[in-house]
């Protein structure tokens, strides 16, 4: 999976089993807001376009295992908004690039899988 989250020696790296909306690797998806889902669906990236600093990531369908990494992470890797991390995607060529983790922990329950949005904002 490309998407990694780095701090200190800690890596969190998505699993490649999920399916999460995220830039893939086309030209458009690479250079602006036009987006290419994991099911090949085309999507606008509302939030890229009006707030250049932000990476967005949907994420759906996310298995309970995955969903305790990512709490963990966030609560006592990160801890919580606060704090900057590394961020990486191999695909959209985005390598140890500083972020925070904007809008906090909010993920919701279908009774199966956990989704969510992950709002990262660069650090200039």
């Amino acid at each position: 999976m490309p998407v990694t989250f780095i701090k200190d020696s800690n890596n969190l790296t998505f699993p490649s089993d999920q399916n999460r909306e995220y830039p893939l690797n086309d030209k458009e998806g690479q250079k602006g807001t036009i987006l290419k889902t994991k099911a090949e669906m085309i999507c606008v990236d509302v939030l890229k376009s009006s707030n250049p600093k932000q990476i967005p990531l949907s994420l759906s369908l996310i298995d309970g295992t995955f969903y305790s990494n990512l709490m963990n992470w966030f609560l006592n890797i990160c801890k919580g908004k606060t704090y900057k991390f590394q961020y990486t995607n191999d695909v959209t060529g985005e390598s140890g690039l500083y972020v925070r983790w904007l809008n906090g922990f909010k993920f919701s329950f279908d009774g199966i899988y956990y989704k969510g949005e992950i709002i990262l904002e660069k650090e200039l």
